[in-house]
């Protein structure tokens, strides 16, 4: 597995040095929902997981994409 200077990545992806308290060690845990209640993921017919559903009325809107 390739290893990373995550400090040198950062650097090159935004083009200053990261904060001094910059630790990502461990992965933030995964948050479902919005502060009011949406669903930030969802499932559609083929149960593929898809990120930032749309709804109305209730109702999942389906993938306006089928290229995977």
């Amino acid at each position: 597995m390739p290893e990373f200077d995550l400090k040198e990545v950062f650097i090159k992806a935004w083009g200053y040095e990261p904060p001094a308290n910059f630790n990502i060690e461990k992965a933030a845990a995964r948050k479902e929902q919005s502060d009011l209640g949406q669903p930030f993921y969802a499932k559609d017919a083929q149960g593929r997981e898809h990120f930032l559903p749309v709804f109305i009325n209730n109702v999942l809107l389906p993938l306006c994409s089928n290229w995977y």
